[in-house]
Formats: structure tokens, sequence, C-alpha cells
């Protein structure tokens, strides 16, 4: 049997012998379950000394093989044969829906099968293109997008009514030039648009953790929902997994955030997990999408192509920013709940965009310097911390985002310490600058906020940032630096007070939405005395 749990993996037998994973010792199997593993054993000897992705394609290719005696696959067969049973797919109004949900539960078993390191980028369904193609819905399922009102909008250039004929290559010259927010353009075909929805609905199956077929169906409605929003132009929010470093989650644990929840990674989330250096967390958040044109596909030069699509270079950019953003944030109330150093400093180090109309997820990882900073890990009392401070900076102004990245990047990112005091020290004037009269303006707000109440300590306070601000400007200036103790106690103190202020800021509203400036000066005279509000901070 471990042959067997190697190639066909313990879902998929699980599944198509009906039986839970404790059961796959075979002590009690029925004797249409003995001959399933028998033909299973034969089929596995088939593939022997394959490479594991001929193997996986080989197996796909007959486990999904349509059986005309019980309108669905082998695979279903068997696990029909051994006791279990599959949902019955009832006609609808909704033809397509009805049609796409009867091939999703034919191919569903394919997407249980074991996937290899080429499965991250090309999908675990990357080999269900064949079966999904000789299913015998597969054309009606074409007819049916052209005959929808939304879903034909995908295609520019379709007239209402047109009847497909599968012969030729007449049905693959209907596609489209679609463009997305994340910067890519390319050809989309009809013909493609089954296998796609089906890879996307078990992409997103895997970050639910509900791994069964009666989700898989409701995921593969939810996606072609989707799709027809997509199509008549509308938005909608898809997935992006953001993998971090560096902070570890209790096991199973998990934060909600505002925009998404962070969490220990799960088995379903491995897929997702790129890069050399490997996630410890995974941000899964939700974000805008819409498509930004659609046209109907011609080939043209390519230096076309490219002018056309840098039309939409600022579309492209304002996601990017967005998107990052949103890690950006979490990073920061993950500090902003650290009580002490080590900081919850995570790293960002891969990013996965669940596009729906893409035959697998678009992956990136930046370039990723080593950590410097420890690893930490967050207890009980921290991951309320954690949600307290994503709570707040929900509606962060995008005037102080400086300050935020600068911090991170202070902490979490920069190996040279005196890289890191300069950021940390920027991280203050996002907050308070002005000019002129810059230091006074700056060290004293930050020392009014964070000793209000004592004037002996505010002026201490004052005295030592004023120093820190003079040491960082000499340095910035081409002054000589100073030594490697100092400058790690100027950036440890500088990282500390930029944290102190922002954390004292939302105590008080009305000043955050102010730019720097303004704040800085409102602080000076007297602002914190008069009723700007105040929340208690955590």
């Amino acid at each position: 049997m471990d042959d067997l749990r190697r190639i066909f993996g313990e879902r998929f037998l699980s599944y198509v012998l009906a039986c839970d994973s404790a059961a796959l010792d075979g002590a009690e199997w029925s004797a249409e379950q003995q001959h399933v593993v028998q033909q299973l054993t034969e089929l596995a000897g088939l593939i022997a000394g394959q490479h594991p992705s001929q193997q996986r394609n080989g197996l796909t290719n007959v486990l999904l093989d349509w059986r005309t005696e019980v309108n669905t696959s082998l695979a279903n067969l068997w696990r029909l044969g051994c006791g279990g049973q599959i949902l019955d797919i009832n006609a609808t109004t909704d033809i397509g829906l009805t049609l796409i949900l009867q091939i999703a539960r034919d191919m569903y078993p394919g997407f249980l099968l074991p996937t290899t390191d080429s499965h991250v980028i090309e999908g675990p369904g990357s080999d269900l293109s064949g079966p999904v193609h000789r299913h015998p819905a597969r054309l009606a399922f074409c007819q049916a997008v052209v005959d929808d009102e939304k879903l034909r909008l995908l295609f520019p250039g379709v007239a209402e009514g047109t009847a497909l004929e599968d012969v030729g290559n007449k049905l693959y010259e209907i596609q489209s030039e679609i463009t997305v927010p994340a910067g890519r353009s390319g050809s989309f075909q009809l013909v493609m648009l089954c296998q796609v929805l089906l890879n996307t609905a078990y992409d997103r199956l895997l970050l639910s953790g509900r791994d069964t077929l009666e989700a898989y169906l409701d995921v593969v409605a939810e996606v072609l929902d989707d799709t027809r929003k997509l199509g008549s132009g509308g938005h909608v929010t898809i997935s992006v997994v953001f993998g971090l470093a560096n902070v570890h989650l209790p096991e199973s644990a998990s934060i909600s955030l505002p925009w998404g929840v962070i969490r220990s990674p799960t088995e379903g989330d491995q897929r997702f997990l790129i890069g050399e250096t490997k996630a410890t967390a995974v941000l899964v958040a939700q974000v805008p999408w819409k498509i930004l044109r659609k046209v109907a596909w011609k080939p043209e030069p390519t230096e076309h192509m490219v002018s056309r699509i840098e039309q939409y270079r600022p579309a492209f950019e304002q996601w990017s920013r967005d998107a990052q953003r949103v890690v950006d944030l979490t990073r920061y109330a993950l500090l902003c709940a650290s009580k002490d150093t080590p900081y919850f400093a995570a790293r960002h180090v891969s990013t996965i965009i669940l596009d729906p109309l893409h035959f697998a997820p678009h992956l990136s990882w930046p370039f990723v310097m080593p950590a410097s900073a420890p690893e930490t890990t967050l207890d009980a009392d921290a991951l309320h911390r954690v949600e307290h401070w994503a709570g707040r900076l929900k509606d962060h102004p995008r005037t102080l985002d400086i300050a935020v990245r600068r911090t991170l990047s202070a902490i979490a990112d920069r190996l040279d310490p005196l890289d890191g005091f300069i950021d940390a020290v920027l991280a203050w004037e996002n907050m308070f600058s002005d000019t002129p009269e810059t230091t006074l303006k700056v060290c004293g707000a930050i020392a009014i906020l964070l000793e209000r109440e004592d004037l002996v300590k505010r002026a201490a306070l004052f005295k030592e940032l004023q120093e820190l601000y003079r040491k960082r400007s000499k340095v910035v200036h081409g002054s000589q630096e100073p030594s490697m103790r100092e400058t790690i106690e100027h950036r440890d103190r500088a990282i500390v007070v930029g944290l102190d202020a922002m954390r004292r800021l939302y105590d008080y509203p009305s000043l955050l939405p102010k730019d720097s400036s303004v704040r800085g000066r409102d602080i000076l005279l007297g602002g914190l005395d008069d009723g700007f509000g105040s929340a208690s901070s955590v």
C-alpha cells in the first residue's frame, strides 16, 4: 500500500475507496474495494519509472476517462462501487452553471492526486486539460458561454446567436485579449475557459481549507458568478497570498484583519509558499479586481501590443501600490503590537495573485536579503494585540505611509544599521516635518507627544532627539560616520521613538489626516490640550 500512497496520495485513495485514511490499511475492505486496489496496482505498474509529471499526466487521462454507463469519470465510478456517493447535478435554468458543475464533479478526483514542484507554477489542474477537452459537456458549455449575455462579453466580436462547431480550428479561433490590473495582458480562448474556471476554483478551495467535492462545487459556482461580473465590466474581490517570514504563529492560529487573515501555514497553503526564503506565516488578503481592457484577439507586431499596454501603466502601478500597502500595514500592525524587542518584524517574501481568468496564479517574489531582525513567535495575547492594531490601522492616512515603510525598512530589511538609522529618522519627518526650523518642529512635536505631562522629561527628550537628528543630518551630508556600536544604538533609539510616536498619534484621531507640517504645528501650539479626542491604546 505504501507504493499506492506515494503514487496516488492518501486523499485520492480515500476518495475512490470511499473510506478515511485510517482505513487504508485494508483490514476490512470489501470485495469491490479490493478490486479497485488491484486496478490501481496494475495502473501503477504501467507508469513505473516515468518522471512524476509524466506519471500524473498519464494517471489523469485514465482516471478521468468518461464512462457512459454512469455518466461520470472512472474515478467516480470506482467511488460509487465502493459505497461512496457523488452529487447529482440537477438541471436548472442556468445552463452554463449546470454544465460546468457536471464537468467539475467529474474532474474533481484529478485535483486530489499528488503534485510535483512544477504544479506550483502550472497549478494542480494543469494535467486535466485532456480529460476536460474530451468531456461530453465541454462543447455545450462553450455554447452556453456564447449564449450568456454576460459571459459572451469576455469575447468581443462574438455575435448573439452564434452556433458553435467543434470542427477544425473554428472553436479555437474564438479568443480575446484581456488586460488585468496586475500588469498582465494576453490572449484568452473560449475553449480554455472551462479549465481556467475549474483551476481557479480549486485554488480558492485550497485557501479555504474545505477540500470536499461539495465545497468544490460551491466554489465553482462562486467563480462562475465572478466571471459574469468581470465580463460585464464589474469589480470582484480576489485573494492575494503574501508569504511572510521571520514571524511564527501558534499552530492552527489565525488573526482576523479588516482586509484578510494571517495564519500559520496549512497543508493547503504549501502550494502558495514560494521563493527561496520559506514563509513562516501566510497573509491572505482580499483585494478588488476588474478587467481593464478586453478586445477581440488579432495578431500584431509586438511593439504595437507593448505600446498599447503602456497606456494602462498608471492603473498597473496603482493596483500594485494598493496591494503592497495591504502587506505593509499588516507588517506595521505586527510592529505596533510588539511590547518590547525583539519586534514582531515580519518580512514579505512572496506574492501570489489568484486571477480568476488565468490558468494559474501570478507568482512573484522579491530579492530577499538575509534577515536583519531575529525570528519571533506570537503568543495568544500578541495575536489579540495584532488584531487590535490592524483595526486601528484600517483607515491609516496615506500621508503617513512613508513613516510606515521606512520604519519597516529600518527594523526588518536594512542590513546596514546606518541605513536603518537614516530610515528611522526619516519616519519622524514624515510625521512632523516642516521648513524652516525642521529640527525644532520634528523634535519638539515628538517630545510634546511622548512627554505631555512632565516638562522636565519633555525637555530631556527634546535634547536627546535634537542630538539624534543632528547626527543623522551630519551623516547624510557627508560627515564621518559614527562607530558601529554608536550607529546601532542610534538606530534602535530612533526606531523606538518613531514607533511610540505613531502609536500615540492614534490616540488623537483628528491629527492623523493632516499633513506633516500642520500636524507638527498643531502639536507645538498646544493642540493636544484642545480636545482633539483620545482613545486608549494597547
